[in-house]
């Protein structure tokens, strides 16, 4: 009997709950294995790396860079002959959206009543230590432009001839073709719509040129200047100019000064532009009293200086300055 009643007790101390059974497992330390299975929640705590791609490539840096520098990606540039400069609003736009730059800035309209519309120009100039006569005439109504520059030197006759045509849009001129003959070499050049090339033929030598934004010729830029208000910051343009060169300039607005010309003194605006690193110089001088017209044009590149000085000018089919006659004197 007493063996039977310890058997019962001992059996009843090993079946009773919180005996050694249930508690050896958790005071146990933990087995590799169990180690490895805590472990594992740390990546899931690391879980924010999917996301680190939505960090590193943050919008704003994208969405700053579109605007600040496009094209000019210069070509903004394109860079077919483009400087380290910059990039300006007009680059900026016409890269975010090459075909509204092109044809419609996204810009406040300019005030077409700054731009005469017709006017001429005469000029005095010199080529090689010849006396060179030139004449700029240009008109538009709301929808088209057209301007034109010749030069003649009186023992050769023609010696440059320049055309531009195009349409206004949002203000402001947009180029579409511009011709030029030089010593009988002719250039040609065609915008395109969008605005991200230009087609060329170059004494017969065909090419494209990407601008990939707002681009003018350069009879068209002078008068682009005159339409700019006051307080204007630097921009940047590609200007196709003398002998189909196409370049990204960087347009300064200077302040205004009286200059001296063969129709006397006369206040005016001017405008300096620099391409290809300084080797291309354009200023525009327009003149503050007669709706901006140019009064002299100075453009010098690796082929040369002309400088274009007026001696009339003529505004909406009236003279408004002249040269006044030589001195018997002379």
């Amino acid at each position: 009997m007493a063996v039977v009643a310890s058997l019962l007790v001992h059996g009843a101390a090993l079946l009773m709950p919180g005996g050694p059974w249930f508690e050896d497992t958790p005071t146990e330390p933990p087995s590799p294995l169990s180690a490895h299975l805590v472990a594992v929640p740390a990546p899931s705590a690391a879980a924010p790396k999917p996301a680190r791609p939505h960090k590193p490539a943050p919008r704003l840096p994208v969405a700053e860079a579109t605007a600040a520098a496009p094209v000019a990606a210069l070509p903004p540039d394109a860079q077919s002959s483009a400087p380290d400069t910059p990039a300006s609003p007009v680059l900026a736009e016409a890269s975010a959206a090459p075909a509204e730059a092109s044809a419609a800035p996204a810009e406040p309209a300019l005030d077409l009543a700054q731009w005469a519309g017709q006017g001429r120009v005469r000029y005095q100039s010199s080529y090689f230590g010849l006396a060179v006569s030139a004449e700029q005439t240009w008109s538009h109504d709301d929808a088209q432009f057209s301007a034109s520059l010749r030069g003649s030197v009186a023992i050769k006759g023609e010696l440059l001839r320049q055309e531009s045509s195009g349409h206004i849009a949002a203000g402001r001129p947009v180029s579409e073709q511009f011709r030029e003959t030089f010593n009988k070499s002719a250039y040609e050049t065609t915008f395109d719509a969008d605005g991200t090339r230009v087609h060329q033929l170059r004494r017969g030598d065909a090419r494209e040129v990407p601008t990939g934004g707002y681009a003018l010729d350069m009879l068209a830029l002078m008068h682009f200047m005159g339409l700019q208000p006051r307080d204007t910051p630097n921009f940047d343009i590609f200007v196709v100019t003398f002998r189909g060169s196409v370049s990204r300039v960087t347009v300064v607005q200077m302040p205004p000064e009286d200059i001296d010309l063969p129709l006397g003194r006369v206040p005016a605006r001017r405008f300096h532009a620099e391409g290809r690193g300084g080797a291309l110089k354009i200023d525009i001088w327009l003149a503050v009293d007669w709706r901006n017209a140019p009064l002299r044009v100075r453009v010098a590149d690796e082929g040369g200086t002309y400088d274009l000085k007026a001696e009339e000018v003529e505004i909406d089919g009236q003279r408004v300055a002249t040269a006044p006659p030589p001195s018997s004197g002379e």
